[in-house]
């Protein structure tokens, strides 16, 4: 029943069943791991089910049927919430700068309205009291961390568009003067680094075992933590060649940890100071991962009716992971459906906080106590809005 339900293992077993004579360390990596991560997974496992018969007669319904109100609670005044003001023109991401304060760049705050030749200040703006700064930066807010490092993107001539790679790159610490990157093509940013980061050639056919060690993809993490990499290896089965990931967190001291993780995501790999831990945040379809520095693996499968969605294709769940448990913010992928919301899972429980749609560049205070989300109330597709919207924050540890 555990290898049946758990994909990971599931995964693992089907590996098995190739011909790894002439891949034998691959094949003892995976014995290995099946031996010591079957009891971790066992233990990580959530009330997870792949049996939706009770919930099949809900898929076509628009709003929740009396066998999906099972599987979770309404509870939308359960924590405080509040509406950003609005008198701002955003022209890059809201990112944190502290559990109070967020940054972001605008061409337009109360008492001063940018032309088409201004380029765009970015401010800083105390969510509870709203009393924003200007920092004295211009241009587009690309990445802010927790350290308060960031990255500027900025165009000299603000009324010639550029693409995405044009204009200056700047890197420095929040309050202090910036200095010119080069801007690298083939390269991403983590956001908790701020710094360009090679993506990494996955593209490269590869012929042998030995070949892979060369083929490598490091996903950067803290430079206290080291690194995580990734090695594609071919196998082939029924005259079908696959490739399969070899992951492992490589510390700064060079000793390698063997990690039994899907591929990671470059966007959407976040590092949670609360924590001190890395959240990587999937599509409800496989399970959201949490990856310490010591190398502990936590797995986060969806709660059944999140599942159900996700499985009958009627609306697709991010997660995000907060103080007070996971966040699932499930997106319709066709109209009309109104179970759209935020639902907190805590305690094995299912608890919708928030009815809105929710779009996406959510994002969770370092403190794990916010959450900052662009809500839509209402009908998303009237052409005449009369609920509420905007930038929402709740305070999910009062």
């Amino acid at each position: 029943m555990f290898i049946k339900h758990n994909p990971i293992i599931k995964n693992i077993v089907r590996y098995l069943s190739l011909d790894f004579f002439s891949y034998p360390h691959l094949r003892i990596f995976f014995l290995i791991c099946l031996l010591i991560c079957a009891n971790e997974l066992r233990s990580q496992e959530r009330p997870w089910s792949e049996d939706y018969s009770d919930l099949i007669s809900s898929k076509g319904a628009a709003n929740p049927t009396e066998e999906e109100r099972k599987y979770f609670t309404e509870e939308l005044d359960r924590f405080k919430k509040h509406w950003l003001r609005k008198d701002f023109n955003f022209q890059s991401d809201l990112l944190w700068l502290n559990d109070k304060e967020i940054a972001f760049s605008t061409l337009s705050y109360p008492g001063w309205e940018g032309s088409d030749k201004d380029a765009p200040r970015i401010i800083s703006l105390n969510i509870d009291t709203g009393e924003f700064k200007d920092s004295g930066y211009r241009g587009e807010l690309v990445c802010l961390n927790h350290k308060r490092d960031l990255m500027v993107r900025f165009n000299p001539s603000p009324e010639k568009s550029l693409p995405y790679e044009g204009g200056e790159w700047l890197v420095g610490q929040w309050g202090e003067k910036l200095t010119q990157v080069e801007r690298k093509n083939e390269h991403y940013i983590p956001n908790y680094l701020c710094q360009f980061y090679p993506h990494g050639d996955i593209y490269k056919n590869i012929e042998s075992y030995e070949a892979p060690r060369g083929l490598n993809r490091i996903i950067p993490l803290l430079p206290e933590h080291g690194d995580i990499k990734e090695t594609i290896v071919p196998v082939s089965k029924d005259n079908k060649q696959e490739n399969i990931i070899l992951s492992r967190l490589v510390r700064p001291d060079g000793k390698e940890i063997k990690l039994l993780i899907y591929r990671l995501t470059n966007k959407n790999f976040n590092y949670l100071t609360w924590d001190d831990s890395y959240f990587d945040t999937r599509i409800a379809n496989i399970p959201s991962i949490t990856i310490y520095p010591n190398g502990k693996i936590k797995y986060h499968n969806p709660p059944k009716l999140i599942g159900f969605w996700e499985w009958s294709k009627v609306a697709s769940s991010v997660s995000y992971r907060s103080r007070m448990g996971i966040l699932w913010t499930p997106t319709p992928n066709s109209r009309p459906w109104h179970k759209h919301g935020i639902y907190l899972e805590s305690e094995n429980k299912l608890i919708k906080i928030e009815e809105g749609q929710v779009s996406s560049g959510t994002l969770i205070s370092p403190n794990g106590c916010r959450l900052l989300a662009y809500i839509r109330r209402g009908d998303a597709l009237a052409k005449i809005h009369s609920s509420a919207r905007g930038y929402m924050v709740i305070d999910l540890c009062k």
